[in-house]
C-alpha cells in the first residue's frame, strides 16, 4: 500500500512473510478454531477476534 501526498512524499506500508508455512499455520488454525463452533454463518471477523485463545 502506497500513499503519496505530493510529488516528494511517500508512505509505503509492506507485509512479507519468508516462509508459507505462515499461510498453513493460519489454516490450521482457522480449521481448529472453526471445528469447536456450533453450526452457523461465521466470517473472518469472527476468527480474528479470537485469535488469542490459540
Amino acid at each position: 500500500m502506497i500513499f503519496a501526498n505530493c510529488k516528494d512524499e511517500v508512505m509505503t506500508f509492506k507485509h512479507q512473510v519468508s516462509s508459507r508455512e505462515t499461510f498453513a499455520d493460519g489454516a490450521v488454525e482457522a480449521m481448529l478454531w472453526t471445528s469447536r463452533q456450533v453450526p452457523g454463518l461465521y466470517n473472518m471477523d469472527d476468527l480474528c477476534l479470537v485469535v488469542g485463545d490459540f
